[in-house]
């Protein structure tokens, strides 16, 4: 029976702000201090130890333990700041030195937004781990569907774009409203013939050198592992305009504060695959067998490669279909998100009473910086149905769907203007 074990490691100390105050004909000096926040580094690991498992493990057995480590540290340079001294006979002079940044960080908490993505990436990822298992082979169900007109396109590369150019050569430079609408329409089309006809058909030449080369090694290796990875990354930052911090509430600290965070799900799968005959493994490597049937047949309806852009059903359906050559011994995830919070320090004015002669801006605050770190594993987790994915940052992608759209859209207007 396996049990929990619980390690922590807190190096952390508090930190203070003292303040003193001088004052001069007569001699007065009086000073105090108060709590700031906590500096340094803690770290609580917990974990499921397995008895006997150096020998499981030379034994050949397949070790599985769920782990969740949270790690915070912060760092926090002292900073000084001195009002006065007063012009009066006085020569009243105050002085706070120490932790500044905890009077600002107090209110001004970390964005963790990120943090609500974790689950999709995990799906995500766990997902792709088992789709790649199949992935490394060409999608040939598709590819001969799809030949003849992808050498139709290799005919006649940009043929549209070509013809276009010969004959705005020949009307030099008399452009009518029906030209322009061919140019939209050649580049559109020119675009689509490289990212669904040229490159794929490079990538699948690419990919049966592949096979080639790794089919002796897949035919005697038995333990492989699948993986994958999805990552995702926000930068964001806000101002700090004369915040009234805790204690000092004639002060007023302008700064900023910025917050980078990283998260990402690192997903593997354990499998065995069973000795195969050499018709079996080249049936298998061009994807040709009765489990690729589903797939293929998804990857032939229109548009099927944008519905995955939104919700990865094609890689859904390589991880759910079984094949009986391929036994499955485990997966695990391991999620591991990044929070870096960083307070950029700034000026600080006095309001209120200020010595006759003294200036209203008092000096600087120094920033601190905290840094969270959350590693979770979890391990033999079910196949989780496609998660939905609506943040879009490919630029590729954007191109993709005005060349997609844009040749329908001109045909439609050609059509209403006949």
């Amino acid at each position: 029976m396996n049990v929990t074990r619980t390690r922590s490691r807190d190096e952390r100390v508090a930190t203070k702000i003292t303040w003193d105050e001088y004052k001069s004909n007569p001699s007065v000096h009086n000073s105090g201090q108060f709590s700031g926040s906590l500096s340094g580094k803690t770290v609580t690991i917990q974990d499921f130890p397995h008895a006997n498992f150096r020998k499981r493990i030379e034994a050949g057995e397949a070790i599985w333990g769920d782990l969740y480590l949270t790690s915070w540290e912060r760092t926090a340079p002292s900073s000084s700041v001195t009002l006065g001294p007063g012009s009066d006979a006085t020569h009243y002079t105050e002085t706070e030195t120490g932790d500044l940044s905890s009077l600002v960080e107090s209110q001004f908490a970390p964005d963790r937004s990120l943090s609500s993505d974790l689950p999709r990436m995990f799906n995500a990822a766990l997902i792709k781990a088992y789709a790649n298992i199949h992935q490394d082979q060409v999608v040939s169900g598709e590819a001969l569907s799809d030949m003849t007109r992808t050498i139709g396109m290799l005919s006649r590369p940009f043929g549209q774009a070509r013809n276009l150019l010969s004959r705005m050569a020949s009307r030099s430079g008399r452009l009518s409203r029906r030209a322009s609408h061919n140019a939209s329409s050649a580049a559109a089309s020119a675009w689509l013939e490289y990212r669904y006809g040229w490159k794929p058909l490079v990538l699948d030449t690419q990919q049966i050198i592949k096979n080639t080369q790794s089919f002796r090694e897949r035919l005697y290796k038995r333990r492989l592992v699948s993986r994958s990875t999805v990552s995702q990354t926000r930068t964001t930052s806000r101002a700090i305009v004369d915040h009234i911090p805790p204690f000092l509430s004639e002060w007023r600290m302008s700064g900023g504060v910025t917050d980078a965070q990283e998260c990402k799900a690192h997903a593997g799968v354990l499998y065995e695959v069973a000795n195969r005959t050499s018709s079996q493994q080249l049936a298998s490597d061009f994807s040709l067998t009765s489990r690729d049937l589903v797939t293929t047949a998804w990857e032939l309806v229109p548009y099927s490669f944008v519905v995955d852009w939104f919700c990865s059903i094609g890689d859904w359906l390589q991880a759910i279909m079984p094949d009986p050559a391929i036994s499955v011994k485990g997966n695990w995830v391991t999620c591991k998100s990044t929070y870096i919070t960083s307070y950029n320090g700034g000026p600080i004015r006095k309001t209120g009473w200020i010595p006759p002669g003294a200036s209203a801006n008092i000096g600087n605050w120094t920033g601190a910086t905290v840094k969270v770190t959350n590693v979770e594993r979890q391990c033999n987790q079910p196949i989780p149905p496609p998660p939905l994915n609506f943040n879009f940052s490919s630029v590729t992608h954007a191109i993709d769907g005005a060349a997609l759209s844009l040749n329908p859209l001109i045909e439609s207007l050609r059509r209403f203007r006949r």
